[in-house]
């Protein structure tokens, strides 16, 4: 059901075009995280049965070992391939990200227009840059399984949370001349506050260096060996919420081109 909600509770227009192709390839990310998985509990099952294949055969220890090198060949063949598709489907993902973060947006908000959003959006974007160097040290660096290390747990937390907010709000773009109307206000909750056009551009900026990082990630290890499962399942993961960060983000943007286009018309 999680995938469902996350669905569900993204607010995303499936109407658009580039959002129903990452929508696309994010489920199929999620199906070859479910098929690895899948392969890892049936070699669970395996591993139970040479042990019961040997106590009924009275089978030597050499036949133990032989029982389970055979179930290990087996899930090393299964996996190989599903984990070279996955990489490669969290690569096109995030190549599509980044399309998304540019690809029609090629204006940048005015410095002295401001977005507003709320305080815990604010506050999780106020601290992205430097959550980012520490995950991108974590990922490089990374010794034991990247869902266990703690900065890339923290980080995952604080994404789920910014994202659980953005779900149900808004980012409101307000330029210069807006600011002269009286009734601006009212379009703001109490728990808003204001990031400057140029403050905001840099978010930008910034997202679409996390895209290029991942993808260059998911590039390397689907065009060369498997890689690593639990990276590229981890990473899946932060596609779907990086996904959600990046619609309501360039949202301001989409406003400010449509202002343009009506001024000019």
């Amino acid at each position: 059901m999680e995938f469902y909600e996350d669905f569900m509770e993204s607010g995303v227009d499936y109407t658009d075009s580039s959002e129903l192709a990452l929508a696309r390839d994010q489920v199929q990310m999620q199906k070859m995280v479910v098929a690895l998985e899948s392969a890892e509990a049936m070699h669970e099952i395996s591993l139970r049965e040479a042990e019961l294949k040997c106590y009924a055969e009275s089978g030597s220890d050499e036949d133990f070992i032989g029982y389970v090198e055979a179930a290990n060949n087996n899930l090393e063949q299964k996996t190989d391939n599903i984990i070279k598709k996955l990489w490669k489907k969290v690569e096109d993902f995030f190549t599509k990200l980044k399309e998304k973060i540019f690809g029609t947006n090629d204006v940048n908000l005015p410095d002295d227009s401001e977005v507003h959003m709320p305080r815990v959006v604010a506050n999780f974007l106020d601290k992205l840059a430097g959550l980012w160097a520490q995950v991108k040290a974590a990922i490089a660096n990374a010794k034991k399984k990247l869902s266990e290390n703690p900065v890339w747990q923290k980080f995952i937390l604080l994404m789920a949370t910014a994202v659980a907010a953005i779900a149900t709000s808004a980012f409101i773009l307000v330029t210069k001349t807006d600011k002269l109307k009286l009734d601006i206000k009212e379009k703001f909750s109490k728990d808003d506050t204001a990031m400057s056009g140029k403050k905001f551009n840099g978010i930008r900026s910034l997202l679409n260096n996390m895209t290029d990082h991942v993808k260059g990630i998911a590039k390397k290890n689907a065009n060369s060996s498997a890689g690593d499962a639990d990276t590229a399942k981890e990473m899946s993961k932060f596609g779907t919420h990086l996904n959600t960060l990046v619609t309501k983000v360039t949202g301001p943007f989409r406003q400010w081109k449509a202002k343009r286009k009506a001024q000019t018309a």
